[in-house]
């Protein structure tokens, strides 16, 4: 009940997180935005999130898809990478609108970029790098996310990686949940490593 607890939490922190980071970014205000505003009210959390994104069309936004949690969690997470001299490459085409559970999206790319940048900062700085790559075709969404690691994650190529860190726990929490929303579109997850890099390719039937 606890481990399910702690799930739970990491996963509405994740979405919490998208938000702030766009208000922050955006407007520079970090005071009075609470976790359980927003806890058990996706509507209201996407209604906010709208009301960035408008903001957003009238700043530089790396990411502009039209499809706003992606948009939101993308840019967020870009914008973290970069704050840490992670560089990111990205190349994403997908139709406007195609994203229909926010929710879900938050909790598939805010847990794999979460990943992916943790193990980045383990890499020598000229080393840090992460690669995204999002496509849609025909009621099929990929996504690739590569990023470089230190060789410290054993990989066995469809099973969650076993890493000898202390954020271990959370790391297999994020990946396990991953794949559970995965399997809610009847979709894929295969994890491996390659040429000094972890790769995460999700396949999504939406």
């Amino acid at each position: 009940m606890k481990r399910r607890l702690r799930v739970y939490k990491k996963t509405v922190s994740i979405v919490n997180e998208t938000a702030i980071g766009m208000y922050e970014s955006l407007v520079g205000n970090k005071k009075g935005f609470l976790l359980e505003s927003y806890d058990k009210n996706y509507d209201r959390l996407k209604l906010y999130m709208q009301k960035l994104a408008d903001i957003a069309h009238e700043n530089e936004q790396k990411i502009d898809t039209g499809n706003i949690e992606l948009d939101a969690i993308l840019n967020n997470k870009i914008n973290e990478a970069q704050d840490s001299n992670i560089k990111t490459e990205t190349d994403i085409t997908i139709p406007a609108g195609i994203i229909k559970d926010g929710y879900d999206i938050a909790v598939i790319l805010g847990n794999i970029l979460d990943n992916a940048i943790r193990a980045s900062l383990e890499c020598d700085e000229k080393e840090r790098s992460i690669n995204i790559n999002i496509k849609y075709n025909r009621g099929v969404m990929s996504i690739l996310v590569m990023n470089a690691y230190d060789n410290n994650i054993n990989v066995t190529k469809n099973v969650l990686p076993v890493t000898t860190k202390d954020d271990s726990f959370e790391h297999g929490i994020g990946l396990a949940n991953v794949r559970n929303t995965v399997e809610k579109y009847h979709g894929e997850l295969i994890i491996k490593t390659e040429n000094k890099k972890f790769i995460a390719d999700i396949i999504l039937y939406i």
